[in-house]
């Protein structure tokens, strides 16, 4: 399972707005693509929509799912530098990356290579 998870201000608009996004991406949208409620933290209401997991079988479906994250970033109205903007993470087969504002599309494949793990040698 991969997932996406936003944080700051606009975590659950953000989300939603990939989610959308992603159901339209002919490649990802067959990837059994879920909006997912954030854990709880002690303290708080809930109700956050701030993860978004996929099905994720190759390193391909990893780039085209960055890819189109960069993309949908693109689109976005973008907010001054002073405002907390927020962020997204991806995790995948244990690697976690942030995907900033300094990751660019033309770096997507690049990305997706380095989180993908080895073949277990041993089976």
């Amino acid at each position: 399972m991969t997932l996406i998870r936003f944080s700051g201000p606009q975590a659950d608009d953000e989300a939603r707005s990939f989610y959308t996004f992603l159901l339209d991406h002919e490649e990802l949208r067959s990837r059994r693509v879920k909006l997912d409620a954030a854990a709880i933290e002690p303290g708080e209401m809930g109700g956050a929509l701030e993860t978004i997991s996929l099905v994720i079988d190759n390193v391909e479906q990893l780039g085209s799912l960055i890819l189109a994250y960069l993309t949908w970033r693109g689109t976005r109205p973008r907010r001054s530098p002073s405002r907390d903007s927020g962020s997204a993470t991806i995790e995948h087969q244990g690697t976690t990356r942030q995907l900033g504002d300094e990751v660019k599309p033309e770096n997507a494949e690049e990305i997706a290579r380095s989180m993908e793990r080895p073949p277990d040698e041993t089976a």
